[in-house]
């Protein structure tokens, strides 16, 4: 199953060159642990709405990795914790299996040989498979309350904290993508010329760009009121004053306008620029220095395909493979045969590709559940 995101629906067109993770409708890739996802649905669950977490992840400035047995494990601990919290048991599962399951790319990960020694010092077996993704991607934004990845630098305990940061950040992308659609009404032409702003404006970090363009739409729409006004010819009923007078006073309205919410949003924008730093220190550092081929060629299509903004033909692969310096021309046509051979990379329809895979919801699941999960007669949530 594939479950597409808001900013992946809307970047769906774009060429997959230059994947910037801190730009304008960038994908930050994240990896969580059990215990997060155990947290998120309990919290979620209680209020009964999606999360920031949840929320950020179908926008798509979230896309959620994780090992491939955290499923299971979400899945067992679940009702337990739900009991904790006086919460049904089968409404949580079935909670998890419908807002979250679609949405989070879980990841067979290959054991290789990346040259980092973090992830030999976890002592727990069942928290080294997040360990070698978060190896694998970093640097990455990584999140767990297990001292096992939280101490040796494999993972961040503040969570909720980032996760906040990200929200700050997806602001941008939302006044972006509405700038986008309100300039779409304009026709094609408007459209398309907007879109065509799409990549250059998201490698600038600065508010310059958008600024500019918020002055150019203002400066779109005072043009239009004065030709409305100008091909008026019927005579103004309440009001005697000159047509030249009425002009100057709905554009001083329109400039006044214009300039208040050109303030608003730098200071919106200046946070989330702000938010996007915090995010990038919140990385967990890159230590990986794999010397094997294979090490080195699984770690390079695990990066393009978790930030990318869909998923890759190999066409797609190639052209940003050989754009890149890191890359010899002769290693290419070895590095696309791994699609076929490693179980982290996941077909998508006949030609598409991407790292991890999300789970269906299988309606008869929660009927085997309710079978499987006995209801006792006073239920602590009763």
């Amino acid at each position: 199953m594939h479950s597409q995101s808001i900013i992946e629906r809307f970047r769906w067109n774009e060429e997959p060159l230059g994947l910037e993770r801190d730009g304008l409708l960038a994908i930050y890739p994240l990896v969580v642990d059990t215990n997060i996802l155990l947290s998120d649905v309990i919290a979620s669950l209680r209020r009964r709405t999606p999360s920031r977490l949840l929320t950020l992840a179908h926008l798509g400035k979230l896309r959620i990795f994780a090992a491939a047995h955290v499923s299971n494990e979400v899945r067992m601990h679940l009702p337990r914790m739900a009991w904790e919290h006086q919460l049904p048991p089968l409404d949580a599962l079935q909670w998890w299996m419908v807002n979250y399951l679609p949405i989070i790319r879980f990841v067979d990960v290959p054991h290789l040989d990346l040259g980092d020694p973090r992830p030999g010092h976890i002592q727990d077996a069942d928290d080294v498979p997040t360990a070698e993704l978060v190896a694998i991607l970093a640097p990455i934004i990584s999140l767990s309350n297990d001292a096992h990845l939280v101490e040796p630098g494999m993972a961040r305990r503040d969570w909720r904290f980032l996760v906040e940061q990200g929200q700050t950040v997806a602001t941008k992308d939302i006044i972006f993508m509405g700038t986008v659609v309100t300039a779409s009404m304009g026709g094609d032409l408007g459209l398309r010329a907007v879109r065509a702003t799409i990549r250059p404006v998201r490698a600038v970090r600065s508010t310059v760009a958008i600024g500019a363009g918020v002055i150019l739409l203002a400066t779109l729409a005072l043009w239009l009121r004065y030709r409305i006004l100008a091909c008026d010819e019927t005579p103004d009923k309440h009001t005697s004053s000159p047509r030249s007078t009425r002009l100057r006073t709905a554009f001083e309205s329109a400039k006044a306008t214009a300039l208040v919410a050109i303030l608003g949003l730098s200071s919106i924008l200046d946070d989330a620029t702000a938010a996007a730093d915090t995010l990038e220190s919140g990385k967990v550092r890159d230590a990986a220095r794999p010397e094997t081929e294979r090490a080195i060629a699984i770690r390079l299509l695990s990066h393009l395909l978790a930030a990318a903004p869909r998923s890759m033909t190999a066409t797609d692969l190639v052209k940003v493979l050989t754009s890149s310096s890191h890359v010899r021309r002769t290693d290419i046509s070895a590095t696309l045969k791994l699609l076929n051979g490693e179980p982290a990379f996941v077909r998508i329809g006949a030609s598409r590709w991407q790292l991890g895979a999300q789970k269906a919801v299988d309606p008869e699941a929660i009927n085997r559940m309710r079978r499987a999960i006995p209801t006792p007669m006073f239920a602590p949530w009763q």
